[in-house]
């Protein structure tokens, strides 16, 4: 009986001492993800920002740099794979200048995001709003409006809105990072 009550007692205490480091984990964790919900209020897209950067909470840990870098890589990644189904649409006459335009606007994508890049890896405090000029400028819906497109220019709009939203937001996040 002595025997049960010793083994009942060791069970409850290996139970409450597990539950003690999953309260203070999920509490990090909390921490973690309001650190870039904080962040994220910031940008013109808190919404699309949280949802794309919260799964890192872990990773950047409460660093503002690291969640920069994060926004930038992304971004970068979304860009990579935009360009890349950009560039096997299939060449129809109907769509040519939607796709020149589409190319065009990737060119400009591409380039703020290597700027960011750089600007990420070299953490100086000089960084221009010339980013956010060239990505919100971006053109390419006006050449793509027409009746009948094809359902894969369709797509490619949709990566490219998508990528603007993640280099816009990429670029408010390293210029925070720069003014902290």
């Amino acid at each position: 009986m002595k025997t049960n009550r010793v083994l009942f007692t060791s069970f409850l205490l290996l139970l409450f001492s597990n539950f003690l480091h999953l309260s203070a984990a999920n509490s990090d964790d909390y921490e973690d993800t309001e650190f870039i919900r904080t962040w994220c209020n910031k940008t013109y897209n808190s919404y699309r920002c949280f949802i794309t950067l919260s799964k890192y909470a872990t990773t950047v840990n409460r660093n503002l740099f690291k969640l920069a870098q994060q926004s930038v890589s992304n971004a970068i990644t979304d860009a990579i794979t935009t360009t890349k189904y950009i560039s096997n649409l299939p060449n129809k006459h109907e769509a040519q200048d939607c796709i020149e335009a589409m190319n065009e606007a990737m060119d400009k994508v591409n380039n703020s995001l290597d700027d960011l890049r750089k600007r990420i890896k070299l953490t100086s405090n000089s960084f221009s709003s010339n980013i956010n000029n060239k990505v919100s400028a971006l053109d390419f819906e006006d050449t793509c409006q027409y009746a009948g497109r094809p359902m894969e220019i369709n797509e490619a709009i949709d990566r490219l809105r998508n990528v603007k939203v993640l280099t816009a937001i990429a670029s408010e996040l390293v210029i925070y990072f720069e003014k902290e």
